[in-house]
């Protein structure tokens, strides 16, 4: 599989290219203060400054199809590793990189491109009560954070967020009411999370999030804040309003595959809404309810 790559570098980058080449790519080179120009299929940045600031341009770039970012972030911190992956880097690579493990690591960022490229645009992949993203697009996302944690090692965290009482909505407002309530609840769980999250209506009242590099104490707390963000103010029900809860289940990774690990998931927001509603299972301490 042979793409366009464009390696972005102060210097030093011939190795790198040579190799790209010889495999059979199409590649080009810029310095770090040079504009992107035209998208590529991929694209390769060495050091994590000048990665963090493609990101960011890529991130402007409004309407554009997005090109996978490798980087090479030589002796960067896990943090700053983790913080470039949240940003939505495709990999993070230790340089100086094994040429194998780089052309391993195109290769797997080109699949998904062209994966993203073969979609309609638009088309099959938007909820379109809410205009966030479908179960399909929260399936295909889960699919790539579990690949992600599994050759990296990262933590992952997927929280499932339910609404409390849309069926007593519906059945006294009607459905374009129920809808109106939908689009605000996802509109609240998607700004109480965090810019490299993802989230996704799944089905029915049910919303899903992917929290990357989350530890369990962080998603404790993003659980609790995810469900006291439904509960902290009223919704608008043409000239009414009604106050709603959220159950919340959550887990963290622990190296089953994408469709075990959302049975767990699931298992827990079942016992939430068990518990009455306005709960998050597992238990949050004393502690990160006064976060």
């Amino acid at each position: 599989m042979h793409g366009r790559v464009l390696v972005v570098a102060e210097g030093g980058h011939g190795p790198l290219a040579r190799a790209l080449s010889a495999e059979g790519h199409e590649v080009d080179t810029r310095l770090p203060a040079e504009a992107l120009g035209p998208l590529p299929d991929v694209i390769v940045v060495v050091r994590s400054g000048p990665a963090a600031a493609v990101l960011a341009s890529l991130e402007r770039r409004a309407g554009l199809p997005a090109a996978p970012v490798v980087v090479l972030s030589g002796a960067a911190p896990p943090k700053e590793r983790a913080s470039l992956l949240r940003a939505g880097a495709h990999t993070c690579l230790r340089d100086p990189v094994d040429p194998g493990e780089l052309l391993a690591a195109v290769a797997g960022a080109l699949a998904v491109k062209r994966g993203r490229d073969a979609e309609p645009e638009g088309e099959g992949l938007t909820d379109p009560i809410t205009g966030l993203g479908n179960r399909r697009l929260g399936e295909r996302e889960l699919d790539l954070f579990v690949a992600r944690s599994t050759r990296h090692g990262h933590a992952l965290a997927v929280v499932e967020g339910g609404l409390d009482g849309l069926d007593e909505v519906a059945r006294a407002h009607g459905s374009e009411a129920a809808d109106a309530v939908l689009r605000d609840a996802g509109a609240r769980f998607a700004r109480t999370l965090r810019s490299g999250d993802v989230i996704v209506r799944w089905e029915a009242d049910e919303f899903l999030m992917m929290l990357p590099d989350t530890d369990r104490e962080g998603t404790h707390r993003a659980a609790e804040r995810l469900r006291r963000c439904i509960s902290a103010a009223p919704f608008t029900v043409g000239a009414e309003t009604v106050e709603l809860t959220a159950s919340i289940g959550w887990a963290g990774w622990l190296g089953e595959d994408p469709a075990e690990f959302k049975l767990r998931v699931d298992r827990w927001l079942g016992q939430a809404r068990e518990a009455g509603g306005d709960a998050v299972r597992p238990g949050v301490t004393r502690a990160d309810r006064a976060v």
